[in-house]
């Protein structure tokens, strides 16, 4: 099961190794011992069995035959890294399930969905969608980044600028689409913490270049964004739309520099189990005695999982006052509280959670249970204004959607109210990277 992960990793590995080559190759002759396969590159994804790839790459002679050998079990050796943050069945059943979707070529919404159930019957409940994709795409991606560095810096005194790329669609993060276009010396630092990906499931890319184009705008480089630098030279804001967001890599940094696959591969998989934080049980205690009450209940706890305040409020609102030393506290938190009503977070519960710098904010009801954390960089100022901005914006079209469906008998008129705010965090969430999960309650 190892090797088949393994495998996976090395072919991602090579294939950000092997589109550098063919760069090298345009400036220079390349020969190979033997013939090249007519197959086109294999490209990121599951419908490529990786023995196939990695047969592909050997034909190529991309690396050496020693060295090829030495990435190899250097792949194995973060892939067993890669699982083993998951107990051994379930490391099993997640191998066997890569495994047969990398030699049936299954889509990886199937794939997903596959996780979601051998982790529900390991009892990982805690594990939200993003986590589930994170699992299928981001270790690759990182042994993609790898290759693609390491065959950027092989070919840096002939193409020594580096420009970055994100894609730019409605999945794209304001702060990845404000560095489109941004194009800095290949030895600069801010690729030491934004070579891609440099956040979960960041689709970002890069490519060089001989020179600076004499048209190119330093402090609009993507035409959306203007970027401000520190002394260093390194962006450190943009101005995004009507907000100004903070383009610091937080705990997520990308791919260093002449960074080893299994090194990339063991930080990707220690940053992943950071960034899952399991629910301290005292958490979820709280949370089972609360879950039916009338009026709502507001506890606080620290990043540990131990008791900071709590307050009771109606069964529609609920006041509270905290002390300085009690704010302190909680930044990288907890908090949770009940609505009677089964619906989702107010406006008022996330900015309160942003105000206290709160890693995960949960809500329960009797039906479900909602959770709400902010991107990998954390809350700030920009990203505040941002919600603030979108949430009205964003529910006028909701209630315009729920009223359509109401209307030609696709929603139940019953289920609305509890669509309304789900929906809107949904679209918030996807728009400005925030991390928002509803879970149904058996």
């Amino acid at each position: 099961m190892t090797e088949v992960l393994g495998n996976a990793l090395l072919a991602s590995y090579l294939l950000g190794l092997d589109q550098m080559n063919q760069m090298k190759g345009s400036m220079q002759s390349i020969s190979f011992d033997e013939p090249v396969a007519k197959a086109g590159p294999i490209e990121l994804r599951f419908d490529v069995p990786p023995e196939e790839a990695i047969d592909y790459f050997r034909r190529k002679r991309v690396v050496m035959r020693k060295q090829f050998d030495d990435l190899r079990g250097e792949a194995r050796s973060a892939a067993f890294t890669v699982g083993g943050i998951y107990r051994k069945n379930v490391l099993q059943s997640f191998h066997e399930e890569i495994a047969q979707a990398l030699e049936n070529g299954t889509p990886q919404r199937e794939v997903v969905k596959g996780f979601r159930e051998i982790l529900e019957g390991a009892g990982h409940r805690e594990l939200g969608a993003f986590h589930l994709e994170t699992i299928a795409r981001t270790n690759l991606q990182m042994a993609y980044g790898v290759g693609r560095r390491r065959g950027l810096e092989d070919v840096s005194n002939d193409l020594p600028f580096w420009e970055y790329h994100a894609v730019l669609d409605d999945r794209t993060r304001p702060t990845h689409a404000a560095l489109d276009g941004i194009i800095l010396p290949a030895n600069h630092e801010f690729w030491s913490d934004h070579f891609p990906p440099w956040g979960f499931n960041c689709r970002c890319s890069v490519t060089a270049t001989a020179k600076m184009p004499g048209d190119y705008d330093r402090s609009n480089p993507s035409g959306e964004a203007q970027l401000s630098y520190d002394r260093a030279g390194v962006p450190v804001k943009a101005e995004y739309g009507t907000a100004v967001y903070d383009l610091s890599a937080g705990r997520f940094t990308g791919v260093q520099p002449q960074a080893g696959l299994q090194e990339t591969i063991e930080q990707a998989a220690e940053r992943a189990q950071r960034e899952r934080r399991i629910v301290p049980q005292q958490v979820r205690d709280t949370e089972r005695a609360i879950r039916f009450e009338q009026d709502e209940h507001l506890h606080f706890f620290d990043s540990e999982g131990n008791a900071v305040a709590n307050f009771k409020g109606t069964s529609h609102e609920i006041k509270f006052k905290l002390t300085k030393a009690q704010e302190s506290r909680l930044r990288g938190g907890f908090d949770v509280h009940n609505h009677a009503d089964n619906e989702s977070f107010s406006l008022d519960d996330i900015l309160d959670a942003a105000s206290l710098e709160i890693a995960e904010t949960r809500i329960i009801s009797p039906r479900y249970s909602y959770v709400m954390r902010p991107p990998a960089s954390g809350w700030s100022e920009g990203l505040v204004n941002e919600i603030k901005r979108l949430y009205n914006e964003v529910r006028v079209k909701v209630v315009s959607e729920l009223q359509r469906e109401m209307w030609d008998g696709t929603l139940p008129a019953r289920e609305a109210p509890f669509e309304e705010d789900h929906r809107i965090w949904k679209e918030i969430s996807r728009e400005l990277g925030l991390r928002y999960q509803r879970k149904k309650i058996r």
